[in-house]
């Protein structure tokens, strides 16, 4: 509970301090009403005009209190909430990529929807809490005002009913914790389901097999949900009827063995139990949110941990466009790709390449012979393990977010965002529309606000489309992984005839994986993998002919 308090507190203790200020003070002035009810009933003669206006005051303080607590502690936990995803958002966008694969996407997703979802749930009971706690810390002061032996017994046995509670509530904590681990084998799951929809509609025994897979893998998770909540049903029902035992107790039992002004104190006793189980019982209801948020506070920290150990303390470096005559240079470079599971492993290298302005290099090889892995590396994506990778003389390493500034990708899983994210003006806008119409997507898709009107197209055309974000970015070094693989003939044309040598013409470096071998006569360098080694076969001159218009016939 501590590890929870400090952690909303992190983003603004001012507001929790003048938020448990209004609290309390809205607790006491709850005690006070209950000390007025409780002297009205006891003595009919104190009842005057004072006392009415005194009631109405109190009253109006509780109300706003009450609500001035509960807006600022709203505001804390909705703050703590969202400075938590754009903290998570910012920490994996610069954790390195190897890091994040090593990872996998759905514990990163797990906790970017479940865990955060928890502190949400929990944040939005804060004030609840709050104001539950104030109340019942103020009616056990009351009752000690009445009689300090009639508060000891009631203590007493609260904290007996609490610490029963609690036996249960501890293993159901066992099952939540288990259900949540299966979260994340449950959005892995569904992760495989949308991406190989396909392969699963076509292939029955596959789809039984994952469907027997997941029911397993949820039915796992189903169960140890129910046994957990119910046994935070079990332990709650315990505590409500302690807390009847508890008045009976009093009420009943206090008279047999007391007498004098521990037995007028009964009535004002009564009420304040009677008044306060309400509370009470909140504050029982919100155990198993506490307990859920400091599970998902316990996932978030490993995660964070895990993170924080490979952040790159990189800023955000000015975009390079319309940069020419760069020079790549990779020195001695190695690159060893470990499996997840550890049961396979691969080395890139020893690679030495010189790569430069207007040059067009071709990359081809075998089903894992590195390609994708040497682009990686030549995109600062990946870290090689020895050896360097300079950029007109400078080292990578110095200043990897710099680095990558001067590329621009299309890998073969790449993504298509909707917004292109960059300063809109007449003449960007102009560009824009004439690559689409170019490319022949100007009759699908139009860009308006900055933004593709749609991108629910073929996969052949959304390549497309990432081509022309590759276009209008103008970075002096362009990559392309099997860009041509979902493409018809016409658009192979294109793009190896014409786009390829406009950019090589522009002074762009052009890097192209392919296995099109009928457009290797192109290439300035053409390099082959084989088992992590490079080959270079030759090409031609790095100056060609002019290349023909780009005019999408």
């Amino acid at each position: 509970m501590l590890r929870l308090i400090q952690f909303f507190t992190r983003f603004s203790k001012s507001m929790l301090a003048l938020a448990s200020i209004a609290g309390f003070i809205s607790g006491a002035s709850n005690i006070f009403l209950i000390a007025l009810i409780n002297s009205a009933l006891s003595d009919r003669s104190s009842i005057n005009i004072r006392v009415v206006l005194w009631y109405a005051a109190i009253c109006l303080i509780v109300m706003i209190t009450s609500v001035a607590s509960q807006v600022m502690l709203i505001r804390l936990g909705q703050k703590t909430v969202f400075e938590l995803r754009m903290l998570l958002s910012s920490q994996i966008l610069k954790v390195p990529l190897r890091e994040l694969e090593r990872l996998g996407g759905h514990r990163l997703l797990g906790s970017l929807t479940q865990d955060v979802a928890v502190l949400t749930d929990f944040g939005a009971q804060i004030p609840l809490l709050s104001m539950s706690l104030a109340i019942v810390l103020g009616c056990l002061l009351y009752v000690c005002y009445l009689s300090w032996t009639i508060a000891l017994l009631v203590t007493g046995l609260i904290l007996f009913a609490l610490l029963t509670y609690r036996i249960p509530v501890n293993k159901a904590n066992q099952y939540i914790a288990k259900a949540r681990d299966q979260h994340d084998v449950i959005m892995k799951h569904f992760t495989a389901m949308t991406s190989g929809l396909k392969e699963l509609k076509l292939h029955a025994d596959r789809r039984r097999g994952f469907m027997l897979d997941m029911r397993q893998i949820a039915e796992s998770m189903r169960r140890n949900i129910v046994i957990g909540m119910s046994l935070y049903t079990s332990g709650a029902s315990w505590g409500q009827s302690v807390y009847f035992f508890i008045i009976g107790g009093v009420v009943l039992g206090v008279p047999l063995f007391t007498h004098g002004s521990a037995t007028k104190a009964l009535t004002g006793t009564a009420l304040v139990l009677i008044y306060m189980r309400g509370y009470l019982e909140a504050l029982v209801a919100l155990l198993p949110f506490i307990d859920r948020a400091q599970i998902s506070l316990q996932k978030l920290d490993t995660l964070g941990v895990s993170l924080a150990q490979h952040v790159d303390s990189e800023g955000i470096s000015a975009l390079t466009s319309g940069q020419t005559n760069v020079r790549l240079e990779l020195k001695n470079i190695r690159y060893h790709y470990q499996s997840a599971d550890d049961s396979s492993d691969f080395v890139l290298g020893p690679i030495d390449l010189t790569l430069r302005a207007g040059e067009i290099i071709f990359i081809t090889g075998g089903n894992g012979s590195g390609k994708t892995t040497l682009a990686k590396l030549i995109t600062g994506l990946y870290e090689p393990d020895t050896g360097e990778v300079l950029l007109d003389g400078k080292p990578m390493s110095a200043d990897r977010e710099h680095y990558r500034q001067h590329f621009s990708a299309v890998f073969s899983d790449f993504f298509l965002f909707e917004k292109l994210y960059r300063e809109k003006t007449p003449e960007s806008v102009a560009q824009a529309n004439s690559y689409l119409a170019r490319l022949r997507l100007d009759h699908k898709v139009k860009i308006e606000n900055d933004s593709f009107s749609t991108i629910e197209l073929s996969q052949g055309q959304r390549k497309r489309l990432a081509l022309l974000s590759v276009l209008l970015e103008d970075r002096p070094i362009c990559l392309f992984d099997e860009w041509a693989a979902d493409q018809d003939a016409f658009f192979r044309e294109i793009f190896y005839k014409q786009i390829l040598l406009d950019l090589q013409a522009s002074g762009k470096m052009v890097i192209v994986i392919s296995h099109d071998e009928r457009y290797y006569n192109l290439a300035s360098r053409l390099i082959y993998l084989e088992n992590g080694q490079a080959i270079e076969k030759g090409g031609k001159p790095s100056k060609l002919a002019q290349p023909a218009v780009f005019d999408g016939d």
